[in-house]
Parts: structure tokens; C-alpha cells; sequence
């Protein structure tokens, strides 16, 4: 496991559009595109689901930096990410 990797959570999902936010442990939200999804179903992200991801620049040098190499947090990341909440 990388020490740069966050824990969040899929805050909202616009399919459509094909981009949401995430939702950190820390409480900050940030912005995910489609791209930034990886999948082995293919499956796009739904609200609620569990992630870990990386931090990457952000769209402008004037907006935040964006969550990149998104996935879904194994059973024991999801672990740790608990830990690390203090829950």
C-alpha cells in the first residue's frame, strides 16, 4: 500500500456527465472524472461506494487538485481506513 494513497468515499455520480466527488477522511471533497476510474467490470462508480485514490493536479492551476487512480477499496483497506478515522 503507497502512503500517498487517500480514503474516501463517492459523495455523487452524475453518469451522464460522466464525473462526481469524492468525499476524503479529511472531510474535503474532490472532483473525479470517468477517466480516473479503474474497474475490472468496467462498472462506473455509484454514490456511497468505498475508494482509494491518488491526488493529481487539478483541471486549472486555479481549481483544486482532483482524485486520480480511483478504485475500490479492498476489504482490508477499507481496515485500515478505519483506523486511520479513528472509528
Amino acid at each position: 500500500m503507497e502512503s500517498n494513497q487517500k480514503y474516501g468515499t463517492v459523495k455523487t455520480w452524475n453518469f451522464e456527465r460522466g464525473f462526481g466527488y469524492i468525499r476524503g477522511l479529511n472531510g474535503k471533497d474532490y472532483f473525479m472524472h470517468i477517466s480516473a476510474w479503474i474497474s475490472d467490470d468496467n462498472e462506473p462508480p455509484t454514490a456511497g461506494q468505498k475508494v482509494v485514490f491518488q491526488l493529481g493536479p487539478g483541471i486549472t492551476k486555479t481549481k483544486p487538485p482532483q482524485a486520480i487512480n480511483v478504485r475500490l477499496q479492498t476489504e482490508i483497506e477499507t481496515g485500515v481506513a478505519a483506523l486511520r478515522a479513528g472509528v
